[in-house]
């Protein structure tokens, strides 16, 4: 349980990487977390709402689209994209 709140704190490490360090970083924290959208949803909203704000507070505006789109993308059911932003 605790692995996936571990795993959302790995984007706030990252957040010093370039640009590609932190996109795969984040590409992985989806994944992880996909795993817990259906037997967890709540709080799996929450962890990618977290993720996702913190990549839009504090990484630079032109690398905004790549954040939104991985978490739209990295969510296999349709349902699910359409709850991100």
């Amino acid at each position: 349980m605790a692995g996936e709140v571990l795993a959302a704190l790995a984007v706030i490490r990252a957040e010093r990487e370039d640009a590609e360090g932190f996109r795969s970083v984040f590409a992985a924290v989806l994944q992880r977390l996909e795993g817990i959208c259906e037997s967890e949803r709540d709080r799996w909203r929450g962890l990618v709402d977290l993720v996702l704000s913190f990549a839009l507070l504090r990484r630079p505006a032109e690398e905004h689209e790549a954040p939104l789109a991985a978490a739209r993308n990295s969510q296999v059911e349709q349902a699910h994209r359409e709850e991100i932003v």
